[in-house]
């Protein structure tokens, strides 16, 4: 029984003889007294239970992940939480009970549910189910080098049949490299990250020209997209070393990680390949004058970026 008078103790009463024994001799064959011999018994005895009470199961888990999703898309409108009943009716779902015990984490779904929430929500499924990686992973990808193909990319839908991108985010870093990455937002929660190989920027060398001078070659196309669909939005960012880092590293929704002051909406892509602005603009970083004359040069030394060049110039003015 336990005694009362005397916290964290126990008095044991009627041990049988052949447990005292076991005990006293296991006692002597390590040096310990009768009494550490059965504290150590006892210990090893509930350790299953003490392990299984510290250690959350694996609905709460879960529940927290799936809170932290709810949280990240409920500041795409700060001050108008995003409950789980709006995701169970994103679903198609008639009813969210079964979907609010998983959130609360009082059940758990199965992997196949937990995949369609985060195709909604926007964020890994891997994450999502199992904690591997981040909850919003950017994607590394290059963008087709040539000035039709490289728009359609950045205007591609995540899967067919699935609506284009609404708003598409050209984010350059403010590091002298001048890192390149691009955000696509597919519906009010869906966004997606793509860190990329360019720099824009002079530090690049012959092979990083080339590709920086097509990439403004699908500046200039997706600028007349842009111009001509008023369901799309496309803007240009410079941001602070930290947020582009941040952006890559997929804690957070994209969406929310620009939406620092250290992110800096201009016109930068806008101009960058247009010689009758970027001559007349104060410079947006170090040496933005010199990289976008160096890249009306090597356009217009490239017949087939030339060609792409005056291709789209004579159908925008006819």
């Amino acid at each position: 029984m336990f005694d009362s008078a005397a916290p964290g103790k126990i008095a044991i009463r009627n041990l049988p003889a052949e447990v005292l024994q076991a005990l006293t001799s296991l006692a002597s064959q390590r040096d310990r007294s009768v009494e550490g011999e059965a504290r150590h018994a006892i210990r090893a005895w509930v350790e299953p239970q003490l392990r299984a009470n510290a250690r959350p199961s694996r609905a709460a888990v879960v529940g927290q992940r799936l809170r932290y999703v709810l949280d990240e898309i409920s500041e795409q409108k700060p001050g108008a939480p995003v409950a789980p009943s709006r995701i169970a009716e994103a679903l198609g779902w008639a009813h969210a009970e079964a979907l609010e015990s998983w959130f609360a984490g009082d059940s758990e779904p199965s992997f196949t549910e937990l995949s369609a929430i985060a195709s909604i929500a926007g964020c890994s499924s891997a994450w999502l189910a199992h904690g591997d990686g981040q909850p919003f992973p950017s994607q590394y990808s290059r963008i087709p080098e040539d000035a039709a193909k490289g728009t359609e990319w950045l205007l591609q839908p995540l899967a067919d049949g699935d609506a284009p991108p609404s708003h598409v985010l050209l984010v350059r870093s403010e590091t002298e490299a001048g890192a390149f990455a691009i955000v696509k937002r597919f519906s009010a929660w869906q966004a997606q990250a793509y860190h990329t190989p360019y720099h824009v920027s002079e530090v690049i060398g012959a092979g990083g020209e080339a590709s920086l001078a097509w990439l403004t070659l699908v500046f200039e196309r997706l600028y007349q997209r842009w111009t001509r669909d008023s369901a799309l939005t496309v803007e240009s960012y410079l941001v602070s070393e930290d947020v582009f880092r941040a952006l890559l590293e997929g804690k957070r929704h994209p969406f929310n990680v620009m939406r620092t002051s250290r992110a800096v909406a201009t016109c930068w892509w806008e101009d960058l390949w247009d010689e009758t602005q970027f001559r007349k603009q104060q410079e947006y970083w170090p040496g933005w004058l010199s990289l976008a004359e160096r890249m009306a040069r090597v356009v217009e030394g490239r017949p087939p970026m030339k060609a792409q060049r005056d291709e789209m110039r004579g159908r925008a003015a006819s």
